[in-house]
């Protein structure tokens, strides 16, 4: 939870999440769902991986052009 203070409107409360700092609870996720479904190495790979890879190399690209 975060508090903030304004001068005209008062306090304000709000929850933050952090899902990057759960990631290897997500991860753990995708693998017990990749199992029950029957998703191949490569498809378990790709939700893993898919910022690293995929996100982030299409960007990198944008910015190149």
């Amino acid at each position: 939870m975060k508090t903030m203070f304004f001068r005209d409107q008062g306090k304000l409360t709000i929850q933050c999440l952090y899902p990057a700092r759960s990631k290897f609870l997500l991860d753990e996720a995708d693998r017990l769902l990749a199992q029950h479904y029957g998703f191949s190495a490569e498809e378990l790979d790709f939700l893993l991986h898919y910022d690293e890879k995929y996100r982030r190399a299409e960007r990198a690209k944008a910015e190149q052009d």
